[in-house]
């Protein structure tokens, strides 16, 4: 009876860490010191909203929220091309931000998912900018990746890519990073 009761116990204790990642968009920072804040398209750590609108998918916009948000279903043509735009915060100055990722991806949580399609701004600390893209199935051509700064805070990252090949899609993750290594990602 009692290795039974410790077993349940265990898994309890096991079950509600595993919850905990997954609920929490920003727990990869919370241990850090110093500027633990990472870039963002929407709410800061605190709730606190610092962009509106900050994911845009071929002209239609939504403010993000932590974590997993609802975003319309959209179709797009094989051949036309598709626009994304987010609108990146970082705390400590737009120079600090170092990686801004789009992925189109299968989504179930935080343990299962798979991007079929990334692309990926990055930014070193000199300024000097890159894309690349990961896509082994040949479903997206031309991507591009630019950042624009709007301020001393904020940058507009906009993605473009052309779809190849009709595939089926259950979400976009966008991951984000800055110069101090706090990440934060959005479903």
């Amino acid at each position: 009876m009692t290795r039974v009761l410790l077993q349940i116990l265990i898994a309890v204790g096991v079950l509600s860490s595993v919850s905990l990642l997954a609920v929490n968009s920003f727990a990869e920072n919370a241990n850090c010191s110093g500027d633990c804040e990472a870039p963002t398209i929407g709410l800061l750590d605190d709730g606190q909203r610092v962009v509106t609108n900050g994911l845009t998918i071929a002209g239609q916009s939504v403010d993000v929220g932590p974590n997993i948000q609802s975003f319309p279903t959209q179709a797009f043509s094989t051949g036309n091309t598709v626009k994304v735009k987010l609108l990146v915060h970082e705390n400590n100055g737009i120079s600090a931000l170092r990686h801004v990722s789009f992925a189109i991806a299968d989504y179930q949580d935080d343990q299962n998912h798979s991007s079929k399609a990334t692309i990926s701004f990055d930014q070193n600390f000199e300024g000097a900018q890159s894309t690349s893209v990961a896509d082994n199935g040949n479903l997206l051509k031309g991507a591009t990746a630019t950042a624009t700064i709007l301020d001393e805070f904020n940058a507009s990252v906009e993605f473009s890519f052309v779809i190849m090949k009709p595939f089926d899609t259950s979400a976009v993750i966008v991951e984000s990073w800055d110069a101090d290594h706090s990440s934060r990602s959005n479903v």
